[in-house]
This record gives structure tokens, sequence and C-alpha cells, in this order.
């Protein structure tokens, strides 16, 4: 009997069947040539090396993505809703308007990552690494951030409504305009922030690290909870009206 080859093994089964068979050249190999073999929702593309691939549009709804290394890789207007992609490297990769609502990202590495626009909703972020990462107009409504890292981040004009901050690292980030209406920033650090004309009521900020924090200009009002030594108040030098501030008591 003739042992089947890679080449031949491709055609005759789905990824999930030979991944285990093949080198993990062939695999990227497979994945790269995607549009002869075809993925498909529910991939099992766990710890395979997928960095630097082109992958704009692909439907991965549910994929097993755990550990998988995506640094670099084209993915924007890529579908990843549901994925699991727990300790996943994606530095360096373009999601612009990708698809991760509900996606598991528990300690990904995002670093340097492009966001802009992608859809964050209700995804599992806990401990992720999101350094230098671009969220403009993000929607991150209900994510778990808690713990994360996101120094240098900007974050102008994301949508955090009801996220989990607590004990996250923001320093150095930018939240201008960012929406964080019933957010959790318990412990969080906000050091050297500017998150000028965010909209913050409900906010809880209790114990945050808000050292050279540029609080002015918030809108709506205040958050629910402030760290001690702080006040939120009408802001009387905002060009805009109905504006508050927080500022040492």
């Amino acid at each position: 009997m003739v042992q089947a080859t890679s080449q031949d093994l491709r055609h005759r089964h789905h990824f999930d069947d030979i991944a285990w068979m093949i080198s993990k050249e062939e695999q990227k190999q497979i994945v790269q040539n995607r549009r002869d073999y075809g993925l498909k929702p529910n991939e099992n593309l766990g710890h395979v090396d997928l960095s630097d691939l082109d992958l704009r549009g692909t439907n991965l709804t549910g994929a097993n993505l755990t550990r998988a290394n995506l640094s670099d890789a084209q993915l924007s207007h890529a579908n990843l809703s549901g994925a699991n992609l727990s300790g996943a490297g994606l530095s360096g990769a373009d999601l612009w308007d990708a698809d991760l609502s509900g996606a598991d990202l528990n300690g990904a590495d995002l670093n340097g990552a492009n966001l802009t626009l992608a859809n964050l909703s209700g995804a599992n972020l806990r401990s992720a690494l999101l350094s230098d990462a671009f969220l403009i107009d993000a929607n991150l409504t209900g994510a778990n951030l808690s713990g994360a890292s996101l120094t240098r981040a900007e974050l102008s004009e994301a949508d955090l409504s009801g996220a989990n901050l607590s004990h996250a690292d923001l320093s150095g980030s930018q939240l201008s305009g960012a929406e964080l209406f019933d957010a959790d920033l318990t412990g969080f650090n906000l050091e050297n922030v500017n998150p000028k004309f965010a909209n913050l009521p409900g906010a809880n900020f209790a114990d945050a690290k808000l050292i050279g924090a540029t609080m002015t200009c918030l809108q709506i009002g205040c958050p629910s909870q402030l760290p001690s030594g702080y006040i939120c108040e009408p802001d009387p030098d905002c060009s805009e009206p109905n504006r508050y501030r927080i500022v040492p008591d």
C-alpha cells in the first residue's frame, strides 16, 4: 500500500485530520493556500504558526487558536467571534474592523496590534498585553480587561461601557473621547493618561492611580466612586458646556 503524501492528504482530509501528521511549515502553507483548501468556522489551529499570513476577511468563528502564532498577520475584517485565542501571539497583527466579540484572549500578546474599529464586545482580555496597541473607536463594551497591560495604548473614542478594567495598567494611554459609562476601574493605573472629553458617569475609580492624569472636560457627569483625595466638579475652564473635571481635593 502506497503511503499518502501530505499533498494527497490536503485534498482528501480536513485540516483537523492532518495537522498532527505534517510539519509546521506545511501547516502554514495549507493556511496560506486556503482558497484551494479552505478554512472554516470552528477550525482547530491551536499552536499553529500563522505569522505574517494574509487572512483578511477569513471566517474563523469559534476557532481554536490557543497559543497560535498570529504575529504580524493580516486579519482586517476577519470574523473571530467566539474564538479561543488564549495565550495567542498577535503582536503587530492588523485586526482593523475585525469581529472578536465574545472571543477568549486571556493572556494573549497584542502588543502593537491594530484593533481600530474592532468589535471586542464581551471579549475576555484578562491579563492580555496591549501595550502600544491601537484601539481607536473600538467596541469593548462589557469586555474583561482586568489585569491587562494597556500602557501607551491609543483608546480615543473607544467604547468601554461596562468593561472590567480593575487593576489594569493604562499609564501613558490616550482615552480622549472614550466611553467609560459604568466601567469598573477599581485599582487601575491611569498615571499620565489623557481621558479628556471622556464619558465617565457610573464608572468606579476606587483606589485608581491618577497621578499626572488629565481629567478635564469630562462629558455628562462624574464617576460613581473616586480614589481618596480626589473630587469631581464642574470644569470652569472647558470651552464646552456642562463638562466636569477630576482634581485633587
